[in-house]
């Protein structure tokens, strides 16, 4: 862990950047570690933090960096999953000032694992769909809509869902919602960490389906992609059809 010294540049850092989270790097050289502050360059930089490239190439100029840093302040959590995946990418220990309890957290990267992460794309296996169910079995023990799925089965969508909609006896897929006790939600203030987010793709009808997370980030299984964590586009945005939470989770 770091010393007292180090400790006290990270916090004055902290407060210096309040209420934005401030960030920076853990430089050794000649037997001695700094820290070296980096703008944070993030969208919401409020709840996330991006190092400047310009600063961490000025850092690396200086020694070799060995860590990362960033302060939580207005979350009083540990570190997201975000955080680590940043954490993983480098391959550099993580160090978290938590503003609101003033202590400090450490996590190094290689005891990250996430298992629904860095999937192939199968269908019916491992596909948008699949991820849902498997989170939600898994993290919740709540059993998520099933529908078998092939090869084509995308072609014409429009057609795959009236199908499944008649076949369920349903008038629209806000009823199918109801259906399997999921709340709709239109709006990305209200949403929540776990909600299911359904995106508009295929005829203009939902046909993408993610995990949201904190941060305004999502899980999900692209088309012929690995699964994957990644922050929401503005184009990703205006393709949201809505957000779904389970009734157990309300």
């Amino acid at each position: 862990m770091i010393g007292d010294k180090i400790k006290d540049k990270i916090k004055q850092h902290s407060v210096k950047m309040y209420p934005e989270e401030c960030c920076g790097v853990l430089v050794f050289k000649n037997n001695k570690l700094s820290s070296f502050e980096c703008e944070n360059i993030a969208q919401d930089p409020l709840n996330e933090f991006t190092i400047n490239p310009n600063d961490y190439l000025k850092a690396s100029l200086n020694g070799k960096i060995v860590g990362i840093y960033h302060s939580h302040c207005i979350q009083d959590n540990s570190f997201s999953e975000l955080d680590k995946q940043v954490s993983h990418k480098l391959n550099l220990k993580n160090i978290v000032y938590i503003f609101k309890k003033g202590i400090f957290e450490e996590y190094s990267p290689e005891n990250y694992y996430n298992k629904y992460i860095n999937k192939d794309f199968i269908i019916g296996k491992s596909d948008c769909l699949s991820i849902i169910e498997d989170y939600y079995s898994e993290e919740f023990g709540i059993k998520i809509f099933h529908h078998e799925r092939k090869e084509g089965w995308d072609a014409n969508y429009k057609n795959f869902i009236e199908e499944k909609l008649k076949l369920m006896r349903l008038s629209s897929f806000d009823n199918f919602l109801e259906k399997e006790n999921l709340i709709k939600i239109n709006s990305i203030n209200e949403a929540r960490k776990h909600d299911i987010i359904i995106f508009k793709y295929l005829d203009n009808y939902p046909s993408h389906f993610g995990i949201y997370l904190d941060r305004n980030h999502l899980l999900h299984q692209p088309r012929d992609r690995k699964s994957i964590i990644e922050k929401l586009s503005d184009s990703e945005k205006r393709r949201i059809y809505c957000f779904a939470r389970h009734k157990q989770l309300c």
